[in-house]
């Protein structure tokens, strides 16, 4: 027969909180949005090595229908930033923007700059 303390001890081992669930739901989407960007930076690798390959053996005639120069490069070097930095990367550039933008609402980079020019 069971009895109401051996519900109530398994009841507490199952035990969960509102806080948990946001800090492990954050911890995943952190692992699998840099999966996400991951798999998108090698797709970036992958296409901007295909479309380098591809315009340096074209004929000199269908080079004008050919990805340029500055899309290959954009590929290689965003995707090779994904793939590498990831998500990292992304927190660290948006980390910054907030400081700056703190800063500039703050008042602590306008004064500077207006010292600066003279006004």
């Amino acid at each position: 027969m069971i009895t109401m303390d051996i519900v109530l001890n398994g009841l507490a081992l199952a035990e969960w909180d509102f806080g948990s669930l946001l800090d492990n739901s954050k911890d995943k989407a952190t692992i699998w949005g840099g999966s996400i960007l991951a798999l998108a930076g090698i797709i970036g690798l992958v296409a901007g090595g295909f479309f380098g390959i591809r315009k340096l053996i074209a004929s000199p005639q269908s080079q004008n229908q050919q990805r340029s120069w500055g899309v290959i490069v954009g590929l290689v070097v965003l995707g090779g930033s994904l793939l590498f930095g990831g998500l990292d990367l992304l927190l660290n550039i948006s980390h910054g923007a907030n400081t700056t933008i703190s800063e500039l609402g703050g008042g602590t980079i306008l004064p500077a700059m207006l010292a600066l020019v003279g006004g």
